[in-house]
């Protein structure tokens, strides 16, 4: 997409990523991948429902690579995918779904339970291992040493949002 970007418009027109919650992992790779190995950069990088360190979990990572390492990776027991995410639902009264971390508002919850392009649930060992992994990787201190330092990051977070802490 970048590639197409700047051959449609030119590289004199500011590039901007924007990353929401997983993508904010994406966004912040792929700001690197692009100053470090393409030699490109971005204007600015907007990163919103940031996951933070808190998802790391060296047990679960290590349960989840053995599992896709010996050709487990495929369908995931709910259960076990949940434990990695029960940190977002520490602060939630009730817990019906499990998604209730995404809003307050209940007819929001409502909505994101009955779209199917939602995923509350039913994950893959292997898309929560590469969940994992990449959030290991982005939030390692090598990482920052690799990061574009000259790139400005806007880091959103609201008050509410347990993926970015609450705003802490």
């Amino acid at each position: 997409m970048y590639q197409l970007a700047r051959k449609q418009f030119g590289k004199e027109l500011a590039y901007f990523i924007f990353g929401h919650s997983w993508g904010s992992l994406i966004a912040r790779c792929l700001t690197e991948k692009l100053h470090n190995m393409l030699e490109e950069d971005i204007s600015g990088v907007v990163l919103c429902g940031t996951v933070v360190p808190f998802l790391k979990n060296d047990s679960m990572i290590e349960q989840f690579r053995e599992k896709v390492e010996n050709g487990e990776g495929g369908m995931c027991d709910d259960t076990l995918a949940a434990q990695v995410f029960k940190l977002l639902l520490a602060r939630v009264e009730k817990v019906v779904h499990g998604n209730e971390w995404i809003a307050i508002d209940e007819g929001v919850i409502q909505d994101h339970v009955r779209d199917p392009l939602n995923i509350t649930g039913s994950l893959t060992c292997e898309t929560v291992y590469n969940f994992l992994a990449l959030n290991e990787c982005v939030n390692a201190p090598s990482f920052y040493e690799k990061f574009p330092k000259h790139v400005p990051v806007l880091q959103v977070a609201g008050d509410q949002d347990p993926v970015g802490l609450y705003g802490e």
